[in-house]
């Protein structure tokens, strides 16, 4: 049972490498203020602080990059969404999953955990949120920012990653070992907050474990964004990272297979909601992979700029209704996301 749910606390966590935290930052808020460094390091080190959850830090070096050439289609776009953080009062009370012999609890956070969770106190629903493998690279949908999108809703909240880009199919380090194991245990924790009812979320290479999640833990629906369905190699698809999935087929080649394949044998099945950008070859021809499967809708989101479609659907107020629908609930505290500016002119 969780014994500790309180907020992180004000001193950061250790890197995983030894060095605090704190240290790493000043390096990048440095490299930031440096008027000689290049926007490469610049872009590097604002991702840092965007990953890890210090925005207001990252909000100078965005305004840097705001006018930087190649850069500014990929800054507007983290400029949103941090901006549309910041509103909404960043990084309260999400703490870290420690398991040891007698079970479970949350501690304080850690930025180099592969699950972390946000209790609701009272709620009888649990999402279970899936990152893309590459979520460090895509600060547009990291876990970490995605977490303060899903605070409006009455629901707890298991924010997870797979720091071994595995796709998790070999589990979660510390939690379990494969697909069967780690999502029992997951679901027993989320019963243990008191929730009764379950549901997934998934991103890129996030959507694939979440549909199979899904399966393995009788969630009630998915929602899956930039969707992968299919890693036996059927459709035919080029691979967007084949060194990422050549060590997946050197460890787990068993585990690449088709999505669709697998629901149309499932005996029951959650209910499937997929976006994708229309204009995004890969992440359509993925999506229609599900077309006229039982309880699968697709959404296609036209004029999104290539895979990143969340801050599209953020601008137009869908993706709060997607999520509302997901857990069949009103969003608690609306937000104002079509006011939202970005944060290099606002923050």
């Amino acid at each position: 049972m969780p014994t500790d749910t309180s907020a992180p606390p004000a001193s950061p966590p250790a890197t995983s490498r030894g060095v605090p935290l704190r240290q790493v930052v000043a390096q990048a808020r440095g490299i930031i203020a440096d008027a000689e460094a290049s926007h490469d390091k610049v872009l590097r080190a604002t991702l840092f602080l965007i990953k890890q959850g210090f925005l207001q830090d990252s909000v100078p070096g965005l305004r840097r990059l705001n006018n930087a050439g190649a850069y500014v289609g990929r800054v507007r776009r983290m400029g949103l969404i941090v901006g549309y953080l910041l509103r909404r009062g960043w990084g309260r009370g999400l703490g870290t999953v420690e398991q040891d012999g007698k079970g479970w609890k949350i501690v304080d956070f850690s930025a180099t955990s592969d699950v972390h969770v946000a209790p609701r106190e009272g709620s009888k629903r649990a999402v279970f949120v899936f990152a893309g493998v590459g979520a460090e690279r895509r600060a547009a949908f990291d876990l970490t920012l995605l977490l303060q999108f899903l605070r409006g809703f009455d629901t707890h909240i298991f924010m997870l990653r797979d720091s071994r880009k595995l796709l998790y199919m070999d589990g979660l380090q510390g939690l379990g070992k494969g697909v069967d194991q780690t999502a029992e245990r997951l679901k027993a924790m989320a019963k243990d907050l008191g929730a009764e009812r379950f549901f997934a979320i998934g991103n890129c290479g996030g959507s694939y474990a979440a549909l199979r999640y899904g399966l393995a833990m009788d969630v009630e629906r998915v929602l899956c964004f930039a969707p992968r369905t299919d890693y036996s190699g059927k459709l035919g698809l080029p691979e967007v990272d084949p060194d990422h999935y050549g060590r997946l087929d050197g460890l787990l080649a068993h585990e690449r297979r088709d999505m669709r394949e697998i629901y149309e044998r499932a005996p029951k099945r959650p209910m499937v909601d997929i976006y994708y950008g229309a204009e995004h070859a890969l992440d359509s021809a993925h999506a229609k992979h599900f077309d006229g499967l039982p309880g699968y809708t697709g959404y296609p989101v036209q004029g999104a700029a290539g895979r990143y479609i969340v801050p599209r659907l953020l601008r137009t107020g869908e993706f709060e209704i997607s999520v509302g629908r997901l857990l069949d609930l009103p969003v608690v505290k609306q937000a104002s996301v079509r006011r939202a500016a970005p944060a290099p002119e606002t923050a």
